[in-house]
């Protein structure tokens, strides 16, 4: 439910993000919206949503459902996806990542947590 990049300059790796997937969209397959991540493939698109969170040497997206379950297809697909862009983008900006083992099916923390 989380992707963790260890990194010593967090706020940068998030503003670089953003930035590739602003208006000149070096990166097409993420958007933003009110400070959240979504995929832009239509397959996944609104499924789920990323949440950053900036803290001492860690940048993490928290993974939310919007108040619905999430299926181990998108939550496997979103932590993926999420994992290669940034391989593929920013592998200079960061030292390690990880995406701890959770259950994939789940609620979201807005609506009552673990199912």
């Amino acid at each position: 439910m989380a992707v963790n990049f260890a990194t010593p300059d967090p706020a940068a790796l998030l503003a670089r993000f953003r930035e590739a997937i602003g208006p000149k969209a070096l990166i097409t397959s993420w958007r933003e919206e009110s400070g959240k991540f979504t995929q832009t493939d239509k397959r996944f698109e609104g499924r789920a949503w990323f949440t950053p969170v900036v803290t001492q040497g860690r940048l993490t997206f928290l993974l939310d459902g919007d108040g619905e379950d999430v299926s181990h297809h998108v939550w496997a697909n979103y932590h993926g996806q999420l994992i290669e862009t940034f391989l593929f983008h920013f592998d200079s900006r960061f030292t390690n990542v990880d995406a701890p083992q959770s259950v994939p099916a789940y609620r979201s923390r807005s609506s009552g947590g673990h199912a």
